[in-house]
């Protein structure tokens, strides 16, 4: 820490016939554990806090029977390495949220495809919980053993190859990208899709992409955040060079969508026009060098439909999207 301090964390097995209840740590305990640890590095002194707590590794079987739904700590329980459950029950309660709030709001309209939106909650989130109780098992495996060789390998990766891992700003990214939980994916959802043909990075399922955008006023703006709220939003990319869509073209998608949404009960979604270069749309948004393109992989005219949550439920060309109303109706 800033002031020279040090956190001491590892693990201590109770035999049977004690109770770890009536077991306090002091200093000494600690004091043998980091010789253990880091032999020969240092003495400890002045402690701050010492205590003890139990782990715990469980998880539940299924994320939602009936009525019933469960998330975060109520859905998997693990150590705190590698910083993951506090982000994890977050996105839990984001993807069950907008959910039960799309089946509230609209009821009766949604029969027939409010059980299986219900249930991709399950099957979007509990594989990423499983994944994460053996991850963090696995971690805290590694940090807290006492077993001579590993102490060596772990010691010689943290002194030598750690330092060097983190001096690239792109390996950095990564890691970042790891544990803030963005690279999460749920492509395997029966609720997202990806138009056939399209042969971009994205997928249906995969988190949208942001960059800076620069508004219809002249803003600099990241593009997520012109797609908030708790509505869907239909993003239409104009392409690059020669295949550009023009504005009119643009405009006659979305009054085409407009239209055809009117006569279908599935909630409300907002429009946006992204161009990879200046253009005479009053309401178009600028993704400056067409960055943003080339992230989603539209060279061609595509389109992204965003859920609230900012995943994307579908992707694809804009020749494909005549199908799009089609699935969303069957889907939401």
């Amino acid at each position: 820490f800033k002031d020279g301090s040090v956190r001491v964390v590892g693990t201590l097995t109770i035999d049977s016939n004690e109770n770890g209840d009536e077991f306090d740590p002091t200093l000494e305990d600690f004091q043998e554990l980091f010789n253990k640890m880091a032999p020969g590095t240092g003495e400890l002194y002045d402690p701050s806090w010492m205590a003890k707590f139990k782990l715990h590794h469980r998880g539940v079987n299924k994320y939602r029977n009936g009525r019933l739904f469960v998330a975060g700590d109520a859905a998997h329980i693990h150590s705190p390495a590698g910083g993951q459950g506090m982000n994890t029950g977050i996105q839990d309660a984001i993807n069950l949220g907008w959910k039960l709030a799309r089946v509230l709001s609209e009821g009766k309209q949604m029969e027939g495809v409010s059980e299986k939106l219900l249930d991709s909650y399950n099957e979007e989130r509990q594989p990423i919980g499983q994944k994460l109780l053996k991850g963090t098992d696995q971690i805290f495996g590694y940090m807290a053993s006492t077993n001579y060789l590993w102490l060596l390998l772990r010691n010689f990766f943290a002194t030598w190859i750690l330092p060097w891992v983190i001096s690239s700003r792109e390996r950095r990214a990564k890691a970042f990208w790891f544990i803030s939980e963005l690279g999460i994916r749920c492509r395997k959802s029966p609720i997202v899709g990806t138009a056939v043909g399209f042969t971009g990075s994205m997928r249906g399922g995969d988190r949208a992409a942001d960059g800076k955008c620069e508004t219809p006023d002249g803003e600099d703006k990241f593009l997520l955040d012109m797609c908030r709220g708790d509505c869907f939003h239909l993003i239409l990319f104009a392409g690059r060079g020669a295949q550009m869509a023009t504005p009119a073209d643009l405009k006659s998608i979305v009054a085409r969508f407009t239209e055809s949404l009117a006569s279908r009960d599935v909630g409300e979604i907002e429009t946006h026009r992204v161009y990879s270069s200046k253009s005479d749309d009053e309401s178009g948004i600028v993704d400056p060098e067409g960055e943003l393109h080339k992230v989603y992989g539209f060279n061609e005219p595509g389109y992204v439909l965003g859920r609230p949550d900012a995943y994307i439920a579908h992707i694809g060309l804009q020749s494909a999207m005549d199908r799009l109303m089609g699935w969303l109706v069957k889907n939401y």
